[in-house]
């Protein structure tokens, strides 16, 4: 099972340039970084077409907050499932517990330890991976490894609408290729 097919993409937010620096050197050699100042900005590179793997949040920023940022991610459906980890010098219960009840993965207190923010960072990055992977496979025939019908019926109802909006026409043709298993 090979699940190490592109190098992920984290997006670092903070507000303060030295942050971001810090972060960026620390995971440059691993992942492709994006960095963004403030939540605008994030957002912006979030609902891109090339869209991080995971986020790095500050929670205090000028502007839009990182907790307005996180409910901003998990309120969309093309993007709610990109894991957020706050990192901020907030450090109380309170503030923790309410950045996972919007929706945060982790939750990393600064004065940052290299070792921890990697080692998180790994983890969450490796689930994506197992994610991803799960969900490729889900959508392949076990034995023929093309498109199954869970697959089918997502696309054919993808291209119905498309259809349907440009007044078009689809065909399809089904094929029912009996005895395919060999009986033993």
């Amino acid at each position: 099972m090979d699940i190490n097919y592109k190098k992920q993409t984290i997006l670092v937010v903070d507000d303060s340039r030295l942050n971001l620096t810090y972060l960026s050197n620390l995971l440059i050699n691993q992942y492709n970084v994006k960095t963004a100042a403030n939540g605008e900005e994030a957002l912006r590179i979030i609902f891109s077409e090339n869209s991080p793997d995971l986020v790095l949040l500050d929670v205090v920023m000028p502007g839009m907050d990182g907790y307005e940022v996180c409910r901003r991610i998990k309120a969309e459906d093309s993007t709610k499932n990109i894991p957020v980890i706050f990192i901020t010098g907030k450090q109380n219960e309170e503030d923790e517990i309410y950045g996972f009840k919007i929706g945060a993965v982790d939750y990393i207190t600064k004065h940052l330890s290299p070792v921890i923010v990697n080692v998180r960072i790994n983890t969450h990055m490796e689930l994506i991976r197992y994610r991803n992977y799960l969900e490729s496979i889900s959508y392949l025939d076990g034995l023929t490894n093309i498109p199954n019908r869970r697959r089918f019926n997502e696309h054919s109802e993808l291209l119905w609408n498309i259809a349907e909006r440009e007044r078009k026409v689809i065909s399809v043709i089904m094929i029912d290729i009996d005895y395919f298993k060999a009986q033993r």
